[in-house]
């Protein structure tokens, strides 16, 4: 800007007006001493609610769920995991306090290991024997309810095959090919059954819980922009006051 349009500019003020803005720019840089109080405080709370909070633990426990027969996919045995049904059955087998289906679902995780059959069970809890009890119970009910489920095929086969059975001996045609056929394929059945069962099986339970960190650093740098800003308002409000006080 040149010299001319600057002196335009500050002729065209009224003096008055130039004179309550060096006044209010004055006062600002008199009350920067105001941004310390609600800085350091804004420090300490979050310092103070970051060593108050509960300690909080995870436990892992991993479950082999091999794919090679069932043709699955880890993501999708993943998402089968985290089930509402599933976790209903967790909760009631744990037995822990004041857990409920949602609080589990929130503070679980269930990730499929890269390039592996391998699925892993975490669970977070303020205690971190309810934490392991957690993973393992998820682990322990999964594998169960895999294999009620991949098992249900063979189960409604099973089923099928006894009535005709009971059939022909109600008859008396023990002694029948169908008969001897209807036995042979039950015990393949049965063989497929065992099979279909063992595919999924907690391989490693959690023996141990270990401690969550707690952002630290990030509490107190939050509080400390939490604090700036309430120290700038304060000054500013202040500043305000004492330059429309004037004469």
């Amino acid at each position: 800007m040149s010299e001319r349009a600057a002196w335009g500019i500050r002729a065209a003020w009224p003096h008055g007006r130039i004179a309550r803005v060096t006044v209010f720019v004055r006062l600002v840089r008199r009350r920067a001493w105001m941004l310390a109080p609600p800085l350091i405080l804004a420090v300490l709370g979050a310092l103070l609610s970051t060593y108050l909070q509960k300690p909080s633990y995870q436990a892992t426990a991993e479950v082999l769920a091999d794919r090679s027969t069932l043709g699955g996919d880890s993501t999708a045995e993943a998402l089968t995991a985290r089930s509402p049904e599933l976790a209903a059955h967790v909760v009631a087998a744990t037995g822990v306090p004041g857990m409920t289906t949602e609080k589990l679902l929130a503070a679980s995780t269930v990730t499929p290991a890269v390039n592996s059959d391998l699925l892993r069970f975490s669970a977070s809890d303020s205690h971190s024997r309810y934490a392991m009890l957690l993973a393992n119970t998820y682990a322990r009910e999964f594998a169960r309810y895999k294999a009620e489920k991949d098992t249900a095929g063979v189960s409604d086969a099973l089923r099928s095959l006894d009535t005709k059975i009971e059939a022909l001996q109600a008859k008396g045609a023990t002694t029948s090919p169908s008969y001897s056929t209807l036995l042979q394929r039950r015990v393949q059945l049965e063989a497929l059954g065992r099979l279909l069962s063992q595919q999924t099986s907690v391989l490693q339970p959690a023996a141990n819980a270990s401690t969550v960190r707690t952002h630290t650093v990030r509490g107190a740098l939050l509080g400390g922009l939490l604090g700036a800003l309430l120290g700038v308002g304060l000054a500013a409000i202040a500043t305000l006051w004492r330059s429309r006080n004037l004469p």
